[in-house]
């Protein structure tokens, strides 16, 4: 059975890295990151609301993991 995870947003590399490779670890086949069509919550402090591109974001993820998967869950026609 194929499994993933779905990741809105992280903070900081340190913190997708550690997440990636966790899950690279942990045997889950596939990591999936949101694009600009899922909005941060208008209302959130700027700490919560930081938007990573999901591009850059996967290339980033897919260098740093063995077998790990990754996707957008989501990515706009342009």
């Amino acid at each position: 059975m194929s499994t993933g995870r779905a990741r809105t947003r992280c903070s900081a590399d340190v913190d997708l890295v550690r997440l990636a490779r966790t899950a690279d670890d942990a045997g889950l086949d596939t990591l999936w990151v949101s694009d600009h069509l899922v909005q941060a919550d208008p209302t959130a402090a700027p700490h919560e609301s930081e938007m990573l591109e999901a591009c850059t974001t996967l290339g980033f993820v897919a260098a740093r993991t063995e077998r790990l998967r990754v996707g957008t869950m989501m990515t706009a026609v342009t």
